[in-house]
């Protein structure tokens, strides 16, 4: 009974977020200074690779050293229970003052009056181009900026290519055959770790982005708004059914796979390839820091120009709109840092990943893979609102549902998730 109780309460909690009006912010981040009393605020993340841990403690040590009135706590909470425990901890009047948030968590933030506007911020259109800040503003102003850029595509081990004189497909028929090849000689070809459903949704969204994101960029709103159907798109089936025609090639049970085991998979050439984002580089080093990991284009088709690679902002950073005038300060100040060219040079290197602040560093093979990618091979995914929480997890719960069955009946299918997002909407 007791744990029943406090789920209600942690509920009740999250639910004031947006339950009309805003929290007090007067208490956010206590202690303020007062005396020789440090000014104390709290950075919540989730950044679980160890070469972002590492620029988080770099920034947070160097800023602090230059800094000796402020003393920053950083917390770090696992993805899956991220957005949960931030928003609990919002509405117990705990909130932290850096946070970062997905685009369609950041409008919701804003209306609900919890982030402030970071417009004042120095450096921010010296460091960034309008494309990348457009992505953390609201109705013109700024409250939150991108301070990573994550390329999705295919993440592979190139030795294992070069083993068995492999060329990097361009077209959904030569990734066929690369597969079978790999799957001949023992190696499993796409490393599938379903176990945990955000990995799956990138697998899902590999297709659906290409075939109907880069032709409506609403096309995930007017799901959740219900002005469109998954029993009538055509689009949707179509990149599910060859999402589905991957199956073989899985591994032996991909929804008994994490997505360690599918990094660990490639760094010791086990597993040849997995559909991910660009921080799958340095999870793949942190195993192996001789592995040969490189990256290509997804091919979603037969048709070669539809083999794009999609760049996209990463989670806007955010200042909580606190009432404390010495805490935001303070958080700004800092904010201003993380937002510096220093930060985002050490980012991109410690990280071995791409940033939203435009710096000149020598990349690695594998990142220099995505940036070589220009023009009409790149889609930019700019300020576009994908499932919130809520619908997402139908979506994956329902399509795991339908993957785990022998056969993919594809009208039960877009049948149920048109019946859970009506129960969602309603």
């Amino acid at each position: 009974m007791k744990r029943i109780g406090l789920g209600i309460f942690l509920l009740l909690l999250c639910g004031l977020l947006f339950a009309g009006g805003t929290a007090d912010k007067s208490a956010s981040s206590k202690p303020a200074a007062s005396g020789n009393q440090k000014i104390e605020f709290t950075w919540l993340h989730h950044l679980e690779e160890q070469g972002k841990q590492d620029w988080v403690n770099h920034c947070v040590t160097e800023y602090m050293s230059q800094h000796p009135d402020i003393k920053i706590n950083v917390e770090m909470i696992p993805n899956d229970n991220y957005l949960t425990m931030l928003k609990t901890r919002v509405a117990s009047d705990d909130a932290p003052m850096i946070f970062d948030l997905d685009r369609i968590n950041t409008l919701a933030f804003v209306k609900a009056g919890h982030l402030a506007d970071v417009s004042d911020v120095d450096g921010l259109k010296k460091n960034f181009n309008s494309d990348i800040l457009s992505q953390g503003q609201v109705n013109g102003i700024q409250y939150g900026v991108p301070l990573d850029v994550s390329g999705y595509g295919v993440f592979y081990n190139k030795e294992l290519f070069d083993r068995y004189n492999l060329k990097i497909p361009t077209t959904a028929g030569e990734f066929r055959k690369v597969c079978d090849t790999l799957q001949e000689n023992g190696i499993v070809p796409l490393g599938a770790p379903f176990a945990e459903s955000w990995c799956q949704k990138h697998f899902c969204y590999a297709y659906i982005y290409i075939n109907c994101v880069e032709k409506n960029r609403d096309w995930f709103t007017q799901k959740m708004s219900l002005k469109s159907n998954f029993s009538n798109d055509e689009a949707f089936k179509r990149s599910i059914a060859t999402m589905v025609s991957y199956k073989k090639y899985w591994g032996e049970d991909p929804f008994s796979t994490c997505w360690n085991d599918v990094l660990s998979g490639i760094a010791t050439g086990k597993i040849a390839m997995t559909i991910n984002g660009s921080w799958t580089i340095a999870g793949i080093l942190s195993i192996n820091p001789k592995a040969a990991v490189r990256t290509f284009a997804f091919p979603v088709s037969d048709n070669s120009s539809q083999t794009q690679m999609r760049i996209e902002p990463g989670n806007n950073f955010c200042v909580y709109n606190t009432a404390d005038k010495q805490v935001l300060s303070a958080a700004k100040g800092f904010f201003a840092y993380l937002c510096s060219v220093e930060s985002g040079e050490y980012y991109a290197k410690a990280a071995n990943g791409l940033t939203g602040c435009t710096v000149h560093v020598d990349s690695l093979p594998a990142v220099k893979d995505i940036t070589n990618y220009t023009g009409s091979q790149v889609y930019n995914m700019i300020a576009i609102s994908e499932f919130n929480a809520e619908y997402l997890t139908a979506f994956n719960d329902i399509t795991q549902k339908y993957l785990m069955q022998k056969t993919f009946d594809m009208d039960e299918y877009t049948k149920e998730l048109d019946n859970s997002f009506k129960a969602i909407k309603q």
